[in-house]
């Protein structure tokens, strides 16, 4: 879209052409306070034969009769010695084509309203309207005839009673078919809005007539249309108040005036949304357009800097003058320019990339634009990477290495003088930057596998290669190449850097060596793997021996706790004879027989996790995760926690050990009901991702949660993190345990009083 520019104060700007427009009759044109115009309607040309751009800073007075000369000149010092002042004149006016016909202006002092700052002249041709009342002055019918071939509507009446007379026209605009049928209608009916018709008639009668006034009014089929309105009051003492007046259908203006409007808010808000600094200038190098990244960028505010050149807004003369000279040649020439600019900013200099091209409007008028692209940085880093590369070339000169690089064409980009020396001995290539490598080896002894290597490193694999050279001047020695990706902004493969050393020595030791140590290696071999396994075993007697005081001990005491319970509940029900307290005794032996039972599952849990073979197979999370929940039912907690579970990609297999998973389940869901927070709306998500290579299952409550200090504690044996535990101890650490055995990981996050979140990854076997 072609930008807008800011009119300059020899243009109307688009507010400015609203209230022409809102102030038209047939032509309309815009006089400085010399009298030059400065603005002409497209509708003048249908008047006076001349176009715009024709018109345009040409003196009024030049198109004016020499009869009429000195009284328009008159009028005009009249009209320009008082703001809001208008005056009506009937002079002739020179056409294009040579001839001069009458016309009726209305010239307007506008000077006081800044978007218009001028003369307004509305005018139109009268000629017709002229001679026929010269010819035919006393002729009523020729009158009417006029009237009725004007194109605005006449109207007569009597104020709040009737229309006494009206033309063709009017009937036309508001839509009646003869003048009978419009008088059936009060003239209230033809006002859209009641108060703005009150509102007309109370200024009317404060001023007698009114003119180019708009409103709503409504034609008979109901439609809503945008009228402009000139009346006046005709008063006679003792006699009713008549009015008469015209008007004229004024909606297609108001809707291109309001499309123009919008059309420029949205310019405005497109150019706003541009990054980079945009700019529009004259020919006189003012601007007239800026976006808000250009103010920001200058660090003057847009109502500063507008109108105003280089000159007035740049510190360094030195790059207003470049600045200028660019800007002249491309309105000059028409040519885009790109060029390399400087600009200091508050005595900081910043380096930019300005791109400028020319628009011309049709009135031939000539506009710069240009849009500014800030590179100090890549400016800055670009001298940092210059004397990188230099300092890198002296290091790669520096070296007995043979270093080069190439692209994805396998054209040399670099290399050092040790490789242009190594290639020009072993294949007879004289390289230089561009040169393709495979067509340099081609057909010799290494082609085969140095083209295999080099296809191998562009895509993307970084390896080492040691390879035996067979060449006259290269015989039996041995050389190891480093092959190195380099990656480009969209972490493609570029090219490749490769690094050649001579290896020979170091092989002919390898070789020594290799015989010397082979026994030996057998030997140490042997001994690792029976001291490893002596390790081994030792390491899993001592953790199991420690488990196993820790198992006797938790269970001789676990069970026997609630065994005692159970057998004094039993004493105590001997005893009490009244029946009413049996109920109470079994149900606390019924609580200590689920504790027994709980402990006695954690211990076969634990024997599970630890002892039992993997035994792998797919697996659906989802129904694990349910099962297990509904395993759970019993607990007195569980319809306290809303439980959710949702899976992601449950279309991918899963592969893994089903009783370990259980495992896994069972203790984590279980602590959530167990431990729940009673002051809360207490819940349990289960969030369970799949991929082909592993499981992602979190789960996340809030509930009590664990304290801090605590939290490095919960995967211990037989360790509880709260005192309102009532569990083994056992849970969390047969949970690690099984995680480990599938050679997954477990961690949890913890805030006291608030809740847990446990994130766990299990690989898909």
């Amino acid at each position: 879209m072609k930008p807008i520019r800011k009119k300059t104060k020899n243009e109307i700007s688009q507010t400015s052409f609203k209230a022409l427009l809102e102030n038209a009759l047939d032509g309309i044109v815009l006089y400085d306070n010399n009298g030059v115009i400065i603005y002409a309607a497209p509708s003048a040309k249908t008047v006076s034969g001349y176009s715009a751009a024709e018109a345009f800073g040409k003196n009024g007075i030049d198109f004016v009769h020499p009869d009429h000369l000195a009284e328009a000149i008159l009028a005009f010092k009249r009209v320009l010695k008082k703001p809001g002042k208008s005056l009506t004149l009937i002079q002739q006016l020179k056409h294009k084509k040579g001839h001069y016909y009458w016309s009726e202006s209305v010239l307007t002092n506008f000077s006081h309203v800044p978007e218009i700052n001028g003369i307004v002249s509305n005018f139109r041709d009268i000629t017709e309207k002229k001679l026929a009342q010269e010819q035919a002055r006393e002729t009523q019918g020729l009158l009417e005839t006029i009237s009725q071939n004007l194109s605005e509507g006449v109207y007569m009446g009597i104020i709040g009673k009737e229309y006494v007379y009206v033309n063709d026209a009017f009937l036309k605009i508001l839509g009646y078919k003869s003048f009978d049928q419009l008088r059936q209608a009060s003239p209230a009916d033809l006002f859209a809005h009641g108060p703005r018709r009150l509102e007309i008639i109370n200024m009317l009668r404060t001023k007698q007539g009114l003119k180019e006034v708009e409103a709503q009014l409504v034609r008979k089929n109901g439609e809503i249309f945008w009228g402009r309105v000139n009346v006046t009051l005709l008063k006679e003492k003792g006699k009713e108040d008549y009015f008469v007046g015209t008007v004229r259908d004024i909606s297609q203006e108001k809707m291109a005036a309001l499309k123009l409007e919008e059309s420029r808010n949205f310019l405005n808000s497109i150019i706003n949304t541009v990054a980079a600094p945009l700019f529009v200038k004259d020919e006189k190098h003012r601007l007239v357009i800026i976006n808000d990244s250009y103010s920001k960028l200058i660090g003057l505010p847009r109502e500063e800097l507008l109108g105003k050149t280089d000159r007035d807004n740049v510190e360094a003369k030195g790059e207003v003058n470049v600045f200028w000279k660019i800007d002249d040649h491309v309105l000059k020439t028409g040519e885009s320019v790109v060029n390399e600019e400087k600009l200091t900013v508050k005595g900081k200099t910043h380096d930019f990339v300005t791109i400028k091209s020319r628009s011309v409007n049709e009135k031939n008028e000539k506009f710069l634009i240009g849009f500014i692209n800030d590179v100090t940085e890549f400016k800055r880093v670009e001298k940092e990477i210059k004397q990188l590369n230099a300092n890198l070339q002296g290091v790669v000169e520096s070296t007995s290495e043979s270093i080069f690089a190439i692209d994805k064409n396998f054209l040399y980009t670099s290399f050092n003088k040790n490789h242009k020396r190594v290639m020009k001995l072993l294949y007879h290539a004289d390289i230089v930057v561009g040169t393709n490598k495979l067509k340099c080896i081609k057909n010799s002894k290494d082609e085969k596998w140095l083209t295999a290597d080099l296809k191998r490193g562009m895509k993307g694999n970084h390896f080492v290669s040691e390879r035996r050279l067979d060449h006259p001047q290269y015989r039996d020695r041995y050389i190891r190449l480093t092959y190195n990706p380099i990656y480009g902004e969209n972490n493609s493969v570029e090219g490749l850097a490769i690094f050649v050393s001579d290896i020979t020595e170091r092989k002919q030791y390898e070789s020594k060596l290799n015989a010397l140590n082979e026994e030996l290696t057998q030997q140490n071999w042997q001994l690792a793997a029976q001291e490893e396994e002596l390790k081994a075993t030792l390491e899993e007697l001592s953790e199991r021996n420690f488990e196993l005081d820790q198992l006797m001990y938790k269970t001789s005491h676990d069970l026997r706790s609630p065994l005692s319970s159970i057998m004094g509940l039993i004493t105590l029900m001997q005893i009490d004879k009244d029946a009413n307290n049996q109920a109470i005794y079994i149900n606390k032996i019924e609580d200590r027989t689920k504790k027994l039972d709980e402990f006695i599952r954690s211990m076969l849990n634990y024997a599970q996790a630890n002892r039992a073979d993997v035994n792998i197979s797919v697996i659906n999370l989802k129904q694990v995760a349910e099962a297990c929940i509904k395993e759970l039912e019993y607990l007195d907690n569980f319809k306290l926690v809303k439980t959710v579970v949702t899976i992601e990609h449950e279309g991918i297999a899963f592969r893994s050990d089903l009783l370990r998973l259980n495992i896994i389940f069972g203790n984590i869901i279980s602590n959530a009901y167990k431990y729940f927070n009673r002051e809360a709306r207490s819940y349990l998500k289960i969030k369970i991702s799949i991929t082909p290579t592993a499981a992602l299952i979190e789960f996340k409550d809030n509930g009590i949660g664990i304290k801090k200090e605590y939290q490095s504690k919960i995967f211990d044996m037989f360790y509880r993190a709260t005192e309102k535990s009532q569990g083994s101890g056992l849970g969390m650490y047969i949970v690690k345990q099984a995680i480990e055995k599938l050679h997954g990981t477990i961690k949890l996050k913890s805030e006291h009083g608030k809740g847990t979140i446990i994130k766990i990854t299990i690989p898909n076997m």
